[in-house]
């Protein structure tokens, strides 16, 4: 009887150990990590708060997501092993982020847009840009990743496990300037777009998103001079199929609209890798003269619009 009761008290204690390991294997650790980002690679970075993806690469669980205040990082409790890790800026609501369940589907994107804009931002667009994809343009976009390291627990008395994160813009500006236009004094209203842009770049494994969109740019104009400034992920270069087609919408005070387009792709390819591409028009460009029968005053309303045709040497 003795000899029983002892042998059951070793098999429920065996039992206990075992599930203690079990535990321990189960629920690793957690490990304060200190996240740091490096900007050396940025000039004067606009950022207002950051977001960072880990995701586990041993047990495949879900990513663990940690905004930070600072554009210097912080710190984060992380359960010991092996980490993918993606941060980006979170400056605004123009920037917004999908795919965040696997490290190669997060992608930075902005959502549709209308195609005009300033003034003509009520106008119907014409029919002929009907089928093409319109979204907001991206605000200064910076993204950095780790593409594996290891989180372990630190002994007593030493410092906090540090992750650096080098950060690098994901973005670039475009200034559009058109030197001789001829009849400004008659506009109501110009908008622009300009198209063969990415649709968005994917973080972690750090390609630009498939597809081709138009970015709608808002533009002023004064005695011959029309130019607007944007601000694209990424333009599609010439080798990949990329067409850059720059189009002015232009509605006089008769109520009259009228679209131009330019292909400015060579331009564009001629600046590849410049962080800035300056796209520029000096060719004469005459606007229709208006009905001054027919000014609408401040209360335009396009009833059609007409596509025009210049030729340009670019």
């Amino acid at each position: 009887m003795v000899k029983g009761l002892r042998y059951i008290l070793l098999l429920l204690l065996s039992l206990v150990c075992v599930q203690c390991r079990h535990k321990e294997l189960c629920y690793s650790k957690a490990v304060e990590v200190e996240v740091r980002f490096d900007w050396s690679r940025v000039q004067d970075p606009h950022v207002a708060g950051m977001t960072t993806y880990f995701y586990p690469i041993d047990n495949g669980s879900s990513p663990v997501r940690r905004d930070f205040k600072e554009p210097a990082g912080g710190t984060i409790s992380l359960r010991e092993g092996r980490y993918r890790v993606a941060a980006f800026n979170n400056s605004s609501a123009i920037l917004q982020h999908r795919g965040e369940e696997r490290y190669e589907t997060l992608e930075s994107f902005t959502r549709n847009s209308n195609t005009l804009t300033g003034a003509l931002l009520a106008q119907g667009p014409p029919s002929w840009d009907e089928g093409k994809t319109f979204r907001l343009q991206p605000e200064p976009f910076y993204a950095g990743r780790v593409t594996e390291t290891r989180i372990t627990p630190q002994a007593d008395g030493t410092p906090r496990q540090v992750i650096t994160i080098v950060m690098e813009p994901r973005y670039r500006e475009v200034r559009i300037r058109l030197t001789n236009v001829q009849g400004l004094q008659g506009v109501h209203g110009i908008s622009a777009s300009m198209g063969g842009a990415v649709p968005g770049y994917l973080i972690g494994i750090d390609k630009w998103a498939k597809g081709s969109i138009h970015h709608p740019v808002v533009m002023k104009w004064d005695d011959h001079e029309v130019s607007g400034d944007l601000i694209v992920y990424e333009l599609i270069p010439k080798a990949d199929g990329g067409r850059q087609e720059l189009t002015l919408y232009i509605v006089m005070t008769d109520g009259k609209g009228y679209t131009y387009d330019f292909d400015v792709t060579d331009q564009v390819e001629s600046q590849k890798g410049e962080p800035v591409v300056y796209v520029t028009l000096d060719e004469e460009i005459e606007l229709p003269r208006t009905d001054e029968a027919a000014h609408g005053g401040l209360d335009v309303t396009v009833e059609s619009w007409e596509r025009m045709y210049v030729t340009i040497d670019m």
